[in-house]
């Protein structure tokens, strides 16, 4: 049983080989641990672990927003202080009190940031190789 048709049992309520794995850390501590392992990247950290997931998502290509105090904003504008993705510091969206508010907020992403052809090719990839493909 591969790993797509592990995780597809498991959704169809079927009994797999074994239970289905996912992973997810903070970027030092993925960082630190391909660095103990020796492995070149992520995927064969991955790969070492069992883990049944792969997730594919466009590439950023947008420009990196800072507020006026130095912290960057991710793509919905919200500050964020911190390593890896970071934690939020601020609700973009506390001063909101109408539609207009809203409509006028500068920070809706755009869809024009993202690279989708990489997305489509690694989540192809994946797929062909027999992971459960997310993102």
């Amino acid at each position: 049983m591969n790993s797509r048709e592990r995780v597809l049992s498991t959704y169809n309520f079927k009994i797999p080989d074994r239970i289905p794995l996912d992973f997810c850390a903070e970027e030092p501590v993925y960082n630190a641990l391909i660095e103990k392992t020796g492995f070149d990247d992520g995927l064969e950290l991955m790969e070492y672990f069992h883990i049944d997931f792969r997730w594919a998502r466009p590439r950023w290509t947008g420009t990196v927003i800072k507020t006026d105090d130095g912290l960057e904003r991710d793509f919905f504008g919200i500050p964020r202080r911190g390593q890896g993705v970071g934690y939020p510091v601020a609700h973009p969206l506390s001063h909101i009190e109408s539609g207009k508010d809203l409509n006028d907020y500068p920070f809706w992403p755009d869809p024009e940031w993202y690279d989708y052809d990489i997305y489509v090719e690694e989540a192809e990839k994946f797929r062909d190789q027999g992971y459960a493909v997310y993102g």
